[in-house]
């Protein structure tokens, strides 16, 4: 859903996703979230996108079982393909390091809580310190060194949007969550949040359209409702921001 709104808000956005995913599957998504067959969606996605990685050895199988409420990163953070996919090279400081030269690719942004909260915005402080450069202990076996990790970048340039993962953050770490967040040169703005209710297992999201907060439940007979105040982002998954206009 959230996809769908970032989609219909930006009108160059569809084209720049097409290139990661394809221009048919991005049109076809459109086209059945326009007439809201959400199910159908979610099958599309199954087939065009899972069905590459983590489904590629059972997809022929007669009685294959898939959960489409099962878990929004494994289904679908890691199947944008590369769109998030940023790279961080490290030296280490030991020539007699056994791989003294190293190149760390990361296909999403997985931003971890502080130890202990900083002065500033916690978010953002986890944002900066996953693409900062840093200096650190070589883990390499026998090795003595320090390694030296370069300023993390986008592979492909900077997203139309970003999903956080945020499944490690405990609910008291989340008092401030920023509407604006700068990620690798560019400003982000959020544009929603997937949910996670423990115990029903199953997810619902939080978005903006035209200033106005929604909230959709797929498994509630009044799915889309209006917010009349913003939503307490506590029980949070993921949160998207989306990039803003450079005008």
């Amino acid at each position: 859903m959230i996809l769908y709104v970032i989609l219909r808000d930006n009108q160059g956005f569809p084209r720049e996703l097409g290139v990661f995913l394809g221009k048919q599957f991005v049109e076809h998504f459109l086209t059945l979230m326009d007439s809201c067959d959400y199910t159908t969606v979610k099958m599309l996605w199954i087939w065009y996108r899972m069905s590459k990685r983590q489904y590629r050895s059972a997809v022929r199988q007669a009685a294959l079982e898939i959960d489409l409420f099962g878990n929004e990163h494994e289904n679908f953070t890691k199947n944008l393909e590369d769109l998030m996919s940023t790279m961080q090279e490290s030296l280490c400081t030991s020539w007699s390091c056994p791989t003294r030269f190293q190149e760390l690719l990361k296909r999403t942004v997985i931003i971890n809580p502080p130890h202990e909260l900083p002065p500033r915005d916690p978010i953002q402080s986890a944002v900066d310190e996953f693409f900062c450069p840093k200096i650190l202990l070589c883990t390499e076996l026998g090795c003595d060194g320090l390694r030296e990790f370069s300023q993390r970048g986008f592979c492909h340039g900077a997203p139309p949007f970003v999903i956080l993962n945020m499944q490690q953050w405990r609910s008291e770490e989340l008092s401030y969550v920023p509407y604006h967040l700068a990620l690798s040169q560019h400003r982000y703005s959020l544009e929603g949040a997937t949910l996670f209710n423990k115990e029903e297992h199953h997810y619902s999201a939080a978005f903006q359209i035209d200033g106005y907060w929604m909230h959709y439940d797929g498994l509630r007979s009044d799915n889309l409702i209006l917010l009349h105040k913003p939503p307490e982002l506590l029980l949070l998954s993921s949160l998207v921001y989306t990039r803003a206009s450079d005008k």
